[in-house]
């Protein structure tokens, strides 16, 4: 929503230090948000506390986020460095001030690591947005493990799809994949995704 067209789920995702979760946690349990147990796995550095209502699913990761079948943890400190105040314009309305959402670096990273058509679909959307493609090489290249690896060459892959090309054009009402723009725009996301993946899996 901050860098391309709305995209509405029942989700949010938010990360912080382990410092302020206190804080966060507090301010969530106020507002009514009844709160599941933490999740945590025996060899994950971070935590997820997921909070529930009808309306809405909030997921607060604390320290590190880890896409399972990638198996490498994201520092928190890292997706959120030069986070950026910005005002969210949603289909019919605004938020009051400024939200502080990650760069779009580390809205790569999370996504490419995440890996599904969704998460490839979103970072199309964004993909006019400038970007400094080493910091996100720079960070894979000091993680890199065979999964991660194996995970990355895996959306490598799914970048093929005309599938994911036509429902990533369908999110966006953008219309036919036989538009000559919309074919551009494609080839220009699938090689910025590749050269990343590329210099990171080496």
């Amino acid at each position: 929503m901050a860098y391309g067209p709305p995209r509405y789920s029942q989700d949010v995702d938010i990360v912080c230090s382990v410092g302020s979760a206190p804080t966060l946690h507090r301010w969530l349990t106020e507002r009514g948000l009844p709160r599941r147990p933490s999740r945590k796995s025996q060899d994950f550095d971070g935590s997820v506390s997921r909070y529930e209502s009808e309306e809405l699913t909030l997921d607060l990761l604390e320290k590190s986020v880890r896409d399972r079948e990638a198996g490498v943890d994201l520092p928190v400190d890292w997706i959120s460095s030069r986070a950026r105040a910005l005002r969210l314009t949603t289909i019919n309305s605004s938020t009051r001030g400024t939200v502080m959402v990650a760069r779009p670096e580390a809205l790569w990273a999370l996504k490419l690591q995440a890996g599904r058509d969704l998460d490839l679909s979103d970072l199309f959307a964004i993909n006019a947005e400038p970007l400094i493609e080493a910091e996100i090489v720079q960070l894979f290249r000091g993680l890199m493990k065979e999964s991660l690896g194996a995970k990355l060459q895996k959306v490598d892959s799914m970048l093929e799809s005309r599938k994911l090309f036509v429902d990533s054009l369908t999110r966006r009402a953008l219309g036919s994949p036989e538009i000559p723009q919309n074919q551009s725009n494609w080839i220009d996301f699938v090689r910025r995704a590749r050269r990343i993946i590329g210099a990171s899996v080496g």
